[in-house]
């Protein structure tokens, strides 16, 4: 319902408050400070919950209980670490009052960390949004119950029947464009397909589960099917369903009583630990051989992940991307990645050797760490148009929105139309120059989130006759297969897919801010300024154009 006047009133309050974040993001810039928000990340990340120490109830955490207060810590980040904190320092930092409190749902040790930063906290009204948080997730924690009392009924009277099936494999996060989609050339760049075709084929696997809706059941190859299911665990079709209902009513009255005493823990984590108590219960032969999470949350593993393990269960955290790292500026600092020291998954499946000095610098030798090369994750049917043999392929990163990219935290102002921009400039004037072709495709259709700068530079060089945009869809790999050489904004993981097709491949930085590092770079060369480019263009035999071509824009845009 549009309610005129109210509807106005919210309007202008939003406004006030974007516009309120945004000084905060430009105060700290100022004073030198971007780093801020990602050093109290990192903070937090290592603040340790001393109240739920030695308090874990083993009915409520299971497999998880001895590492409990580390799973707390994850889905704290998860919960209420996450963007939302981002805006609540930006208000804070962007009041004039210097007698502002920043108020935001938070436990009391957390608020202890951000008076260490310098942040005054309204501890009172925290304490109160945070009390009222966890309430809201009892009542998820419920709802979760509830829901699957009512699946595993259905699974009981053979309603729903779900057969044993332990050759299966579970992926989790994943979207329609992460399952098979072949182009005419019969190949796919799905996770699917590459888990199948690098991990799957000697392991007798029968199934491959996703959670993606309204998606038809299909086949991969050799019989092996793609099929949907709902849950990563499947319904309990037997009479231990009677004891899940049993766990689940004394673990309700166990987190309310414990809430009321100030044990906010256990009613916080409830939702997670229902999925615990499923698994716990289930045929071990219902599970999945291997569950596969991905790095678009790499700091929460679930709670019910470790009774999965616990009964037999394999729990794969692989990359989709290589660009998860801060990288090293040319004046020798380095940004702050935080999360991953609170990290605890058993088993990384990483591209390169890079990959795994990163991890042991941040998770340190606990867990086990897989060098498996370059992993596909996502393909498209959608076909390419056709390409001159002296097309190169160029990637960047889309810049979103200044009031979105600011309350992302981040503690540098890299992927934003100032770096983007001169990127493809640079890059579109050298080509030319050189006569070629230039494949540009973004990372992915990101609508009105695109900035309006980028957006119209790019609208402007479309009508280029030596530049093709590529639809976002399409696979990088495909891309890639179809060109003669690659060239990526840093440091993105397709100049180490055109390293994996043996293509000419390099990181360009315009503006020289990032430091010149091998490691950081994962062995690729990076080339900063346009007479570089000029030189590596040099290096390339290629065919040869019929003539120049002409720009046909003004390269002197505003950035």
């Amino acid at each position: 319902m549009n309610i005129p006047i109210i509807t106005n009133i919210f309007r202008s309050r939003e406004r006030a408050r974007l516009r309120r974040m945004m000084r905060g993001f430009r105060l700290l810039k100022q004073s030198g400070q971007l780093a801020k928000i990602s050093n109290i990340k990192e903070a937090l990340t290592n603040t340790v919950i001393e109240q739920c120490q030695d308090r874990l109830s083993q009915h409520i955490f299971g497999a998880g209980t001895g590492m409990g207060e580390q799973v707390i810590r994850q889905y704290l980040l998860l919960r209420i670490g996450g963007t939302s904190l981002n805006k609540s320092i930006l208000l804070y930092e962007g009041k004039a009052n210097a007698s502002s409190k920043l108020i935001h749902p938070m436990p009391r040790e957390w608020q202890t960390k951000l008076e260490e930063h310098g942040i005054r906290v309204a501890k009172f009204r925290s304490s109160l949004l945070w009390k009222c948080y966890v309430l809201l997730l009892i009542a998820y924690g419920l709802t979760t119950f509830f829901k699957h009392i009512y699946t595993n009924f259905l699974a009981v009277i053979k309603l729903e029947r779900v057969e044993p099936d332990s050759k299966h494999a579970y992926f989790l996060s994943i979207s329609k464009g992460n399952l098979p989609n072949r182009n005419k050339a019969g190949k796919s760049y799905d996770i699917l397909s590459w888990y199948y075709e690098r991990m799957g084929s000697g392991s007798a696997i029968n199934n491959l589960y996703h959670g993606v809706i309204s998606v038809s059941d299909s086949t991969l190859i050799d019989g092996v099917g793609i099929k949907y299911r709902s849950s990563p665990i499947p319904p309990i079709s037997d009479l231990s369903s009677l004891l899940f209902v049993i766990w689940g009513l004394k673990a309700i009255g166990l987190s309310f009583l414990d809430f009321l005493r100030g044990r906010w823990w256990h009613a916080f984590i409830l939702h997670e630990a229902t999925l615990a108590a499923m698994v716990r219960l289930q045929k071990p032969e219902k599970l999945a051989q291997d569950y596969l999470f991905n790095n678009s949350n790499w700091f929460y593993r679930p709670l019910w992940t470790y009774d999965a393990e616990k009964l037999g269960a394999r729990i794969l955290f692989y990359f989709y991307s290589t660009n998860v790292e801060q990288f090293r500026r040319s004046d020798g600092n380095k940004g702050v990645t935080y999360g991953w020291q609170a990290a605890s998954w058993p088993h990384y499946l990483v591209w390169d050797n890079y990959q795994v000095s990163f991890l042991r610098n941040e998770v340190g030798s606990r867990a086990q760490v897989s060098v498996v090369g370059t992993i596909w994750f996502n393909s498209n049917d959608k076909e390419l148009p056709p390409l001159p043999a002296n097309t190169i392929a160029v990637f960047d990163v889309q810049p979103i929105r200044d009031s979105l990219f600011q309350a992302l935290g981040a503690d540098s102002e890299y992927y934003t139309p100032h770096t983007t921009n001169q990127f493809l400039i640079d890059i579109y004037e050298v080509l030319a120059e050189s006569n070629f072709n230039l494949a540009l495709k973004c990372k992915r259709n990101i609508g009105k989130l695109l900035h309006p700068k980028y957006e119209k530079l790019v609208g402007e060089m479309s009508s280029s006759l030596n530049l093709v945009l590529i639809e976002p869809e399409v696979s990088a790999s495909h891309v890639i297969e179809n060109c003669c050489a690659v060239i990526s904004i840093p440091f993105t993981s397709t100049a180490l897919l055109g390293k994996d097709q043996n293509k000419p491949s390099i990181y360009y930085d315009p503006n020289g801010f990032i430091q010149k590092n091998k490691t950081d770079a994962h062995g690729v060369e990076l080339l900063s300024g346009k007479d570089e480019l000029r030189q590596w263009l040099k290096t390339l035999t290629l065919s040869k154009h019929e003539s120049a071509i002409n720009i046909g824009f003004d390269v002197k845009h505003d950035i």
